[in-house]
């Protein structure tokens, strides 16, 4: 769950038919080789409700090896028809090849008794000089036995013998097959290669140029990688996709946010996703890659699956303060590697399915070591100060006080019909405190958070711990 919207939910009829078929397929070894050659692979069902397969590698990658492929069937297929015929020998030629020639032994009363020799066309091991007349007997499944008599004058010129099939068409279709099996192979290794990876990724492409042309964040468009797959959510920055990379063959979900109204200073928004793509931490959300594409700017988050402190209702006062703790050791670290959040509220605080508190989207994060910033933020959790583009740990701190006094109050501090109102509310410091709007919160956690929201960032409580002491107090 990412950005405080909770992902749409497949049936669960559709989501068990989806997982048992791409089960069945990743288990199946006889399919193994083949998609591991034509660059195949299943995703999970969370990552699509619309593809099982998806092409790993663009076709052209896997030509060369197919090529290879082919022509060593076709050289095989050559070598196969091939012959090396010596000098006064017996050779002895079958449509098709491969008949038994015997030669008729001693006769009994079950008729001739048959030598078998070799298998056509030879060389049969006997001497042109050895008799003035020859029969052979040839016998081939499938085909009439056929008796021939060959003088060693006939053995100057090349001796083909038809056989006759029992089964007229069928029988000789099956050794035609025999016989050409390598081409056969090689055509329909190239016909499978066409039907099964370039024709839907030749399709793939000209659907990706018609959905670039549009210009639009649609489900199913690539974009530098990232395949949008369902939009998560939608806020005044930007709007969130779930995404995957169809070239992983791992099955990784990202969380991709598309930022609405650009960047601003190109350079710095550059500096400030490589500092917080460093941010490595157990209560941040990972920052994993950026970029540009279709005139939108996109930061892409590690996906986490949960829910967000906004959609938790009535928390109690422990767990409030729980995972208050883990947000201040994660501000704090952050804080230490010079860069501010200035956006923390229930929305972006992601609860796991472990009960783990995380922090999201530090994608309008601010680094202390640049100059200018602008006044990003949301009304009614962002510091007086931020209006003005002063960044500072304590604008984070002021958000986390705004956040515990929304989650036990069930409404922000500061209220009003518009952002000036709000703000104006934020500087008279207008507003009830947290223990008079709810009895069972503690004096100590009230004046903890009291402290927290002072309008002036000089006479705010930003000792993460000082914060943590007393936070602690109330968490166990």
């Amino acid at each position: 769950m990412v950005a405080g919207i909770r992902p749409e939910r497949m049936s669960e009829t559709t989501d068990r038919i989806m997982r048992a078929t791409i089960s069945s397929a990743n288990e199946n070894p006889l399919l193994k080789p083949l998609r591991t050659f034509i660059g195949y692979h299943s995703k999970g069902s969370r990552a699509t409700t619309r593809e099982f397969w998806t092409v790993k590698k663009p076709w052209e990658k896997s030509l060369p090896a197919l090529l290879l492929v082919v022509v060593g069937l076709l050289v095989a297929q050559f070598l196969s028809f091939r012959e090396e015929l010596l000098p006064d020998k017996i050779y002895i030629h079958t449509q098709p090849a491969g008949a038994q020639i015997s030669s008729p032994g001693a006769r009994s009363v079950h008729g001739f008794q048959l030598k078998p020799l070799v298998k056509a066309p030879g060389p049969v091991p006997l001497e042109r000089s050895e008799k003035s007349r020859f029969t052979f007997v040839l016998d081939l499944w499938g085909y009439e036995q056929e008796v021939i008599r060959l003088t060693p004058e006939d053995f100057e010129r090349r001796i083909e013998v038809r056989l006759t099939p029992k089964i007229p068409l069928l029988v000789p279709a099956l050794y035609f097959i025999r016989d050409y099996i390598f081409s056969f192979l090689a055509l329909a290794l190239t016909a499978g290669f066409s039907v099964a990876v370039v024709i839907p990724q030749v399709k793939q492409r000209a659907h990706q140029s018609r959905l670039r042309k549009e210009g639009k964040l649609i489900p199913g468009l690539v974009l530098n990688d990232y395949r949008l797959i369902r939009k998560l959510g939608e806020g005044g920055a930007g709007s969130v996709f779930l995404c995957d990379k169809p070239e992983e063959s791992r099955d990784v979900l990202y969380a991709v946010k598309f930022l609405l109204e650009g960047t601003g200073d190109e350079a710095a928004f550059q500096q400030e996703c490589k500092t917080c793509r460093d941010l490595r931490h157990p209560g941040i959300v990972a920052l994993l890659d950026w970029g540009q594409g279709l005139g939108f700017h996109y930061i892409v988050f590690d996906f986490v699956e949960g829910k967000t402190l906004d959609e938790v209702e009535e928390p109690s006062v422990k767990d409030v303060c729980a995972w208050s703790l883990e947000v201040v050791s994660a501000l704090n670290y952050a804080h230490k590697k010079k860069v501010v959040h200035r956006d923390i509220k229930p929305a972006n605080i992601l609860l796991t399915a472990e009960g783990r508190a995380k922090i999201l989207d530090f994608g309008i994060a601010a680094t202390l070591d640049s100059d200018e910033h602008n006044s990003a933020g949301t009304a009614g959790y962002m510091a007086p100060e931020q209006l003005k583009g002063e960044v500072s740990p304590a604008c984070d701190f002021y958000s986390l006080g705004v956040t515990v006094y929304r989650l036990l109050a069930g409404r922000v501090p500061f209220d009003g019909a518009g952002f000036f109102q709000i703000m104006a509310a934020q500087t008279r410091q207008d507003y009830q405190p947290l223990q008079k709007v709810r009895s069972d919160v503690p004096s100590g956690l009230s004046e903890l958070v009291d402290a927290l929201l002072r309008a002036e960032p000089q006479e705010r409580l930003k000792d993460p711990n000082e914060i943590e002491r007393r936070l602690t107090q109330f968490s166990e």
